[in-house]
């Protein structure tokens, strides 16, 4: 069966509004300095299975250093 996650929703949901915060202005930051910021690893596996524990993990096409 097939089911349409809002990946963002349900992060915005289930993190704390400080963890949100640095989600949305590190994208942002991203996006202005074109540099994609992407969250990977477990942490999507964790949303496929409607699991939020906090543990976030970020990467970036990029300059991480510089973003």
């Amino acid at each position: 069966m097939s089911r349409n996650i809002d990946f963002a929703q349900t992060l915005e949901n289930n993190l704390s509004p400080d963890l949100w915060h640095l989600i949305e202005l590190s994208g942002e930051l991203g996006a202005v300095q074109g540099q994609p910021l992407y969250l990977v690893g477990g942490t999507v596996r964790d949303l496929l299975l409607e699991i939020v524990d906090g543990d976030l993990d970020l990467v970036v096409e990029g300059d991480a250093l510089a973003l």
